[in-house]
């Protein structure tokens, strides 16, 4: 403290110098954290995509897993049975409303009774 001076003016101008400095240090440590928090997220939406990219490509593989989800929320979510989904195939049965005709066809063939 025996290097300060005497004047009441300058030690204004240098209390004012910093607090000057001061202010402009702590705007740099708020632009630095708000750098830090981005970059946070930034880490974690990456590591994210990392453990989904694994588990697609290391995890046991099936036909029934759908496919173009996009993270584990939306897996976990749309894993349902295929089994229910399945479409049914084949000829639909005719509705019982219409008329049925039962036509009986024999053969003019002789028919042999052993071998049939």
């Amino acid at each position: 403290m025996t290097d300060l001076p005497d004047d009441i003016d300058q030690l204004k101008a240098m209390l004012l110098e910093l607090h000057q400095q001061n202010e402009a240090k702590d705007k740099l440590l708020v632009a630095k954290q708000e750098e830090v928090a981005e970059l946070k997220t930034r880490i974690e939406l990456l590591v994210e995509q990392l453990n989904l990219s694994k588990s697609k490509r290391f995890s046991s593989q099936s036909e029934k897993t759908p496919k173009g989800t996009f993270n584990e929320a939306e897996q976990q979510k749309s894993t349902t049975t295929f089994d229910d989904q399945k479409k049914k195939r084949g000829r639909k049965p005719f509705p019982k409303e219409l008329e049925r005709e039962v036509l009986k066809h024999e053969l003019n063939a002789p028919y042999c009774e052993c071998c049939d």
